[in-house]
């Protein structure tokens, strides 16, 4: 959250949590910011709209007070169903909720009912962290998923934006979207991922295909230059192992996390600038 936003939503004036329902004005509540789904389908607030004008609202809306009025924190589609039905007022439930507590919850209410796509899973996770200062890690200790599951996410995100938003529209799977990712350029994707479209590949079509195509050059037929295999990973970890016991000699202890999946291994290696600012103080002596 930016100054600016901290200065609009002055967050020590949130009123006490309450079990009362309050009929709020809806002008006077706000969106989540920190929402992590990017569309609704119009047609399903319609539907929802039909329902509650039928049955009325059955569950409340949950918001927090803000300076201007209230902010949404669950209920977004109940929310938006009774303005477009005209209501001046909707029942809530005030609660007193922090940012983090407030992105998480909006985080895991999507996550349970599978409202979000792959690639809005992947900006939410992205921005807990950038927003919270949180590591993959703990992250996935709040939401309850492996560290590598994350890490597979957010990998997505390495797709240029015309990319992500063409998957989307032609409805290909995550599988599909990091099939892609082993293409280096986004006129590559594209291109094959057209193909996938217009051919109907499965996953594991798509992926012999891409396998064909990063083994040859553009269009001339001519085999690319084989980059060398690594036949023992084993030999890669126990370099980058070695590297760091070279770091913690010198007197840094860096904060090493190691995931080994079937098709990758990743090793994230983290000096604070704390630990380096340490050693540093600790060398001008």
């Amino acid at each position: 959250m930016t100054e600016n936003q901290a200065e609009q939503f002055p967050f020590n004036q949130i009123e006490p949590a309450t079990d009362k329902i309050l009929a709020i004005d809806i002008e006077k509540i706000s969106p989540n910011p920190f929402q992590p789904r990017r569309e609704i389908a119009e047609e399903k607030i319609d539907e929802l709209a039909q329902s509650i004008k039928a049955c009325g609202l059955i569950q409340p809306i949950v918001v927090r007070r803000v300076a201007n009025g209230y902010q949404l924190v669950v209920g977004e589609r109940r929310f938006l169903a009774c303005r477009k039905l005209g209501w001046k007022t909707i029942s809530a439930a005030v609660k007193a909720i922090s940012d983090n507590a407030m992105a998480t919850i909006a985080l895991i209410e999507n996550l349970q009912r599978e409202n979000l796509n792959f690639i809005e899973e992947a900006l939410g996770y992205v921005s807990l962290m950038k927003n919270f200062n949180l590591t993959q890690e703990i992250l996935a200790q709040r939401l309850g998923k492996k560290q590598s599951t994350i890490a597979n996410k957010i990998r997505l995100l390495k797709l240029p934006v015309p990319v992500r938003d063409q998957l989307l529209k032609n409805g290909l799977s995550e599988r599909h979207a990091r099939a892609l990712l082993r293409l280096d350029s986004e006129e590559e994707q594209l291109k094959t991922m057209h193909e996938i479209v217009e051919r109907g590949l499965t996953v594991s079509q798509a992926e012999k295909r891409i396998e064909k195509i990063t083994g040859r050059s553009d269009g001339g037929g001519k085999l690319k230059r084989s980059r060398p295999v690594v036949r023992d990973m084993r030999i890669v970890l126990n370099t980058i192992r070695e590297a760091v016991s070279i770091i913690q000699r010198s007197g840094l202890y860096p904060e090493v996390v190691e995931t080994v999946e079937p098709d990758y291994i990743e090793v994230t290696i983290r000096l604070t600038r704390e630990m380096l600012q340490s050693e540093q103080d600790s060398n001008n002596r």
